[in-house]
């Protein structure tokens, strides 16, 4: 059987398909009829992709414990994903590695693979003393967790092939090549595992502390906000795929006009020092940017009237509250893979030739995102706020 490697970068394909065929001729064929899914009591759910990839990896937790009722779960993640899933009784184990490949930091690539192979070491004793039954990597794209699960002794392996190291799993999904939104082919995961689920109906599971909600109630009413705001996030990792800082104080300030109160969210210094240019012209803005720990900010988007954000791991926690939502967009990557449009969720993105391209760090012209119009955000905004109210579930939250 073909394999289909998810990636745009030719190179990375060839690399991956030779390490394939090596394994291949070395190991023999991987089986080509599924393993039977252990009755396990440890099972490690994995995704060390960005932050937006492991919220959206807790998506399985509800279906994996009404499948696995005895079972205490472990999740292996990027560092920076940590925050996620600390403070949560569903996850009794927290792993952590740190891919050269995903480093954002501007360090050298020596330093980088250093990084690497220290948290390898660490990851691999720590998940090695749990005694795990069942591991499932969710990330179909480079890096997966592959390589780390084989070394470390559990039963069953189960994850994509489309990232390479396919040979060392149990049970495969396989990639076609067409855009697949992510739930779906994390119900692919789990109908493996023989846990009947759609995709439609997979919702991040996000706990929020009841001392988060608590403090961000008493920061929210310190600073005068109201029970009906729109919850600005303007953070992009990459300078690129940021939304010009013109077209945000204009959308702002025409909410304002409009008597909504805005509240601005973000982190790091690049982003606070946007919402702090923001505020310089629309005053009345509430400059929160650096100023929430994690639970709060949670708590911040789930109790807004509406979030505005990039595409981005802000726009993935609104979904999970399920928060009317208007997400700005690059064409970067195929927007069906990572975001849903429905009445509450609006996705404003310039249609180019050049899109999907690619390219994680962007273009130099970006048109596909700064092609976006102000107005066309205020109308999509208002229109959501007029709709008909929408309950927060917390959805997919758990307290």
């Amino acid at each position: 059987m073909t394999v289909h490697y998810a990636s745009y970068n030719r190179l990375l394909r060839t690399a991956l398909w030779t390490i394939d065929h090596w394994l291949t001729w070395r190991h023999g064929r991987r089986p080509t009829a599924p393993a039977s899914v252990p009755s396990a009591d440890r099972i490690l759910i994995c995704n060390q992709g960005h932050l937006g990839d492991a919220i959206l990896a807790t998506a399985v937790i509800p279906p994996l414990r009404a499948a696995f009722p005895q079972a205490e779960f472990g999740f292996l993640v990027n560092p920076g994903s940590r925050p996620l899933l600390e403070g949560d009784p569903q996850i009794r184990w927290i792993h952590s590695i740190e891919h050269w490949h995903l480093i954002r930091d501007d360090v050298s690539l020596p330093d980088r693979i250093r990084r690497h192979k220290a948290s390898h070491r660490g990851a691999l004793r720590d998940i090695r003393g749990v005694g795990y039954q069942l591991a499932i990597d969710l990330h179909p794209y480079f890096p997966n967790s592959i390589p780390l699960l084989e070394r470390s002794d559990i039963d069953c392996l189960v994850g994509w092939d489309s990232a390479g190291f396919g040979r060392w799993l149990d049970i495969t999904a396989s990639d076609d090549g067409r855009p697949t939104n992510v739930m779906d082919r994390h119900a692919s995961i789990l109908r493996l595992l023989g846990i009947s689920c759609d995709g439609n109906s997979l919702r991040p599971h996000l706990h929020i502390s009841d001392e988060a909600i608590a403090s961000w109630r008493l920061k929210s009413q310190a600073r005068g906000i109201g029970d009906a705001y729109i919850a600005v996030h303007v953070g992009a990792h990459v300078e690129r795929r940021r939304w010009p800082a013109s077209h945000w104080r204009e959308v702002v300030a025409e909410f304002q006009r409009r008597g909504h109160q805005v509240v601005l969210l973000g982190h790091g210094a690049a982003e606070s020092a946007l919402a702090r240019e923001i505020v310089r012209e629309c005053p009345q803005a509430i400059d929160l940017s650096g100023q929430l720990d994690w639970g709060e900010l949670l708590a911040a988007i789930a109790s807004s009237s509406v979030v505005l954000s990039h595409d981005s791991a802000a726009a993935h926690l609104a979904a999970a509250f399920e928060r009317p939502r208007i997400c700005i967009a690059t064409g970067i990557h195929d927007l069906r893979v990572w975001l849903r449009e429905d009445e509450r969720s609006v996705v404003l993105s310039r249609p180019v030739a050049c899109a999907p391209c690619g390219r994680v760090g962007g273009c130099t012209t970006m048109a596909c995102l700064r092609g976006v119009a102000g107005d066309a955000v205020v109308e999509a905004t208002m229109a959501l706020i007029a709709a008909p109210a929408v309950r927060s579930t917390a959805g997919a939250a758990s307290r």
